[in-house]
Parts: C-alpha cells; sequence; structure tokens
C-alpha cells in the first residue's frame, strides 16, 4: 500500500476562515496560510468586545478584577 500527497501546485496558498458564534453572527474573517499555518485576522467583528472566559459577551469593559478576552487577546483587568 502506497500513499501520495497531492501536488503542491494544487493546494492553495491560503484558506478564508470565517468564524461565527452561536447565535450565527460572524465575529471574525481571516485567513490561515497552508504555508505555515499562521493565523491572520483581516476583519474582526467587535474589536471592543470583551468575553468572559466562557465565552459569554459581555455589556462593556469588565471592572471586576480577573481575566477577560478582548481583541482576541487575553487581557488582565487589575
Amino acid at each position: 500500500m502506497t500513499r501520495s500527497a497531492a501536488a503542491t501546485d494544487d493546494l492553495p496558498q491560503s484558506i478564508t476562515v470565517r468564524l461565527v458564534s452561536r447565535n450565527g453572527e460572524t465575529t471574525a474573517i481571516g485567513t490561515l496560510s497552508v504555508d505555515n499555518g499562521q493565523w491572520t485576522i483581516d476583519n474582526y467583528a467587535g474589536a471592543d468586545d470583551w468575553y468572559d472566559l466562557q465565552g459569554r459577551k459581555l455589556s462593556g469593559k469588565p471592572s471586576k478584577k480577573g481575566l477577560y478576552i478582548n481583541n482576541g487577546k487575553k487581557v488582565i483587568v487589575k
């Protein structure tokens, strides 16, 4: 039994990825590089939105100390 990979010329250089929330709302659109696996966010809906670590959207910047997600990054609020 032999396996063969598809020719490199047959593969796209990048793949467009759309992230969708549970309610069907698009939260981000990005590009995934096939060559190195690097992920780039092209369009992030709600860049000022805050989320708790369970992925629940908050009504604004949290005032309570803790770890939150903002602009796709973990942020410590002191």
